[in-house]
């Protein structure tokens, strides 16, 4: 039988493994725009991909203009009348890890 402060240790490691876990995998994303298409690609900071992920663009009324799922390289792409500007996009996956970016002028390129 354990005792109590050993039950609290082997509690503790475990809370700290699970952060540690959680801090491990945090979102982000890379956004090109080009003409009226709007390239996304994210990644766990890892460098990871992610994969088959939920994200909805959202337009600067709330309104969600798109929804889908990233492929196996974690990229999306989709296409936006008049300007992209002030597009909000908004990627999550099943464990919470969620990353939003809106885009601006200067993402006339390459953005991280």
């Amino acid at each position: 039988m354990l005792s109590k402060r050993h039950t609290w240790l082997i509690v503790a490691v475990a809370l700290m493994a699970v952060f540690t876990m959680a801090l491990a995998h945090a979102a982000k994303m890379k956004v090109a725009i080009d003409g009226k298409t709007v390239r996304v690609a994210a990644c766990y900071n890892d460098g990871s991909p992610m994969k088959k992920t939920n994200l909805k663009i959202v337009d600067i009324h709330g309104k969600t203009m798109v929804r889908g799922v990233t492929d196996d390289k974690g990229e999306f792409a989709f296409e936006v009348e008049g300007s992209p500007y002030g597009v909000k996009i908004v990627i999550q996956d099943l464990l919470g890890h969620r990353c939003e970016y809106t885009l601006t002028p200067d993402d006339a390129k390459t953005q991280e």
